[in-house]
């Protein structure tokens, strides 16, 4: 589900059409599917990499601009 999820989440957020309030509500989801896999963190790494693969790496660089 995750590895799935994250590149069309990704997709919307970026979306020009995309409002402010689309844009929480794809973080709050974007936030729980972390949650989802973050017990896995040094314990499973090759299925925290399944799930979360290179679009996590966008979604933190696409933060990184953010901020």
């Amino acid at each position: 589900m995750v590895p799935v999820t994250l590149p069309g989440l990704l997709e919307a957020f970026t979306a020009e059409e995309t409002g402010v309030r689309e844009r929480e509500h794809i973080l709050h989801i974007f936030y729980q599917l972390i949650r989802l896999v973050a017990w896995a963190d040094g314990r499973e790494n090759e299925l925290v990499e399944e799930c979360l693969g290179e679009t996590f790496q966008s979604w933190m660089g696409l933060f990184l601009q953010l901020i």
